[in-house]
């Protein structure tokens, strides 16, 4: 599996829902360590999980576990549901381990067209984020990172994390006064640290990546148009 094809996620109830799956149908993974310059590889299936609010454990069934460095992050991968994970051991037995998930992870890309990357062209759009102890919405510019028919990457200041949460609802109303036929309601899905190409935005901006609850089919066309009126300015 190319790693293009997967998303970054730290929404630990999506992956947990995810991970049900994985248990009902006896899925194995391929896990493995990074260990003095060598590939350390066993299969594993996993038995149970433990979620709390902020933590997520998976209990695997390994056929040797004398092999893994308890002092090693640990990868596990399963090609079949799509789900890339790292973690760090935190109970080991004979043929048992306990892995405490790394709050960052990787799910397979959920996009049917590619994304329309944004974030040279210094796009912002006109977006609505729910209040929730106020229960009413609040208006903001976002720079865009990236769009398609099924979500949307836009960055903020670390000090706004609080008010973007995964699981919290986003309205997208326009791309640079370019308005959509109607306001696109969508859901965080992650929040994480920016890492790209473009040096000044990485530890100086978060990506908050949201998906639509419908697919928008003529995003393209609001793209076209955007791009037309910032060639006219």
């Amino acid at each position: 599996m190319d790693k293009q094809d997967l998303r970054v996620s730290t929404n630990l109830k999506e992956l947990s829902n995810i991970v049900k799956n994985i248990i009902y149908n006896k899925s194995g993974f391929t896990i493995w360590q990074n260990i003095d310059d060598e590939k350390v590889i066993i299969p594993g299936v996993i038995e149970s999980q433990f979620i709390s609010a902020t933590s997520l454990t998976l209990e695997f069934k390994v056929s040797d576990s004398r092999k893994i460095n308890t002092k090693s992050k640990l990868f596990m991968l399963n090609l079949e549901s799509g789900v890339l994970i790292k973690g760090k051991v935190k109970i080991i037995g004979h043929t048992k381990i306990k892995v405490l998930v790394d709050k960052k992870f990787y799910l397979k890309e959920k996009r049917e067209n590619f994304r329309i990357l944004l974030e040279e062209k210094n796009i912002n759009a006109h977006i609505q984020r729910k209040m929730e102890l106020k229960d009413i919405l609040k208006s903001e510019q976002v720079k865009v990172k990236d769009i398609s028919d099924s979500g949307c990457g836009f960055f903020i200041s670390p000090n706004r994390a609080v008010l973007f949460q995964p699981d919290s609802s986003i309205i997208l109303n326009s791309l640079e006064g370019v308005d959509f036929e109607f306001p696109i309601k969508g859901t965080v899905r992650h929040v994480t640290p920016v890492a790209t190409d473009n040096s000044a935005l990485n530890h100086q901006y978060l990506l908050v990546g949201v998906e639509f609850e419908k697919s928008y089919q003529d995003i393209d066309t609001i793209v076209q148009k955007v791009e037309v009126e910032l060639a006219e300015i």
